[in-house]
C-alpha cells in the first residue's frame, strides 16, 4: 500500500498534487493541508492535526464529506507530520510520500526532511516529493531511478563518517569518505539513467532537482 501524506507546507503546484494522489492508494491530510485538498475537491482517508492552522471552511468540507479526523493537543511531543507518518506506518503502508513537506517554517522543514529516517528504520520506502524536487533518505546501496542531465545533491547526515560511491554521474566517487558539514557532493549531474549509489555506514540525504537545466 502507497500512502501519501500532504502537509502544510508549499504545494505550488496542484496539478501535481492531483496526480500524485492517483499513484497512492490512501491519503493523509495533515491539519491546514486541508486547503489544497479543498481547493482541487480531492478527499483524503484521514485528516490528523491539532486544528491550529486549518481554516473553517476547510475543515468543515472535511467533517461534510465523513473524513476521519483524529485531533491532537497543541501542546504534545510530536508534530502533525510525525502523527501522520505513525498513522500511515499503523496501516502498515510499504511506501510513503510526503508533500508539503517544505515551506517557511525552517524548524518545520528540517524537521521533515529528517522524519525520512523514521519511514526508513521502519523498512519503509519514504520520499519527499514536489514539482520541483525529491528528496530520499539512503543507508544502503541503491539503484535510483534518475534520468542523464538531472542535477542532484548528496547530503551526509549521520554522526558516522559515510564511505560513498558514485557511480554514473559526472562527478563520480569511490569510497570517498563524507562527513557532516560538507558541500562536496551538492549539485552533481546524472551522466546515465538510473545512477548508482553505494554507501558503507552512515548516511545520505538525496535530492534530486527535477527543474533545474
Amino acid at each position: 500500500m502507497k500512502a501519501l501524506i500532504i502537509t502544510n507546507g508549499d504545494i505550488n503546484d496542484l496539478d501535481y498534487l492531483k496526480e500524485m494522489i492517483l499513484c497512492h492508494d490512501y491519503v493523509i491530510c495533515v491539519d491546514g493541508a486541508a486547503r489544497y485538498l479543498h481547493q482541487i475537491r480531492q478527499r483524503p482517508d484521514l485528516m490528523v492535526g491539532d486544528m491550529d492552522s486549518v481554516h473553517e471552511a476547510d475543515l468543515a468540507w472535511i467533517e461534510s464529506a465523513q473524513i476521519p479526523v483524529n485531533r491532537y493537543e497543541t501542546r504534545k511531543d510530536y508534530t502533525d507530520t510525525e502523527i501522520a507518518i505513525d498513522a500511515a506506518l499503523e496501516k502498515k503502508a510499504e511506501m510513503i510520500t510526503v508533500a508539503g513537506a517544505v515551506g517557511s517554517r525552517v524548524d518545520h522543514s528540517l524537521s521533515n526532511l529528517l522524519l525520512l529516517k523514521k519511514i526508513a528504520d521502519a523498512g519503509v520506502e519514504g520520499m519527499i516529493s514536489d514539482s520541483d524536487y525529491e528528496v530520499m533518505y539512503l543507508w544502503k546501496d541503491r539503484r535510483l531511478n534518475w534520468k542523464k542531465g538531472e542535477v542532484v545533491s548528496f547530503v551526509p547526515v549521520s554522526e558516522k563518517e559515510t564511505s560513498v560511491t558514485l557511480e554514473g554521474f559526472e562527478y563520480p566517487l569511490q569510497e570517498k569518505i563524507l562527513s557532516q558539514g560538507t558541500s562536496l557532493c551538492i549539485s552533481n549531474v546524472v551522466k546515465k539513467d538510473n545512477p548508482c549509489v553505494k554507501i558503507k555506514n552512515g548516511s545520505l540525504l538525496a535530492i534530486r532537482n527535477k527543474k533545474v537545466p
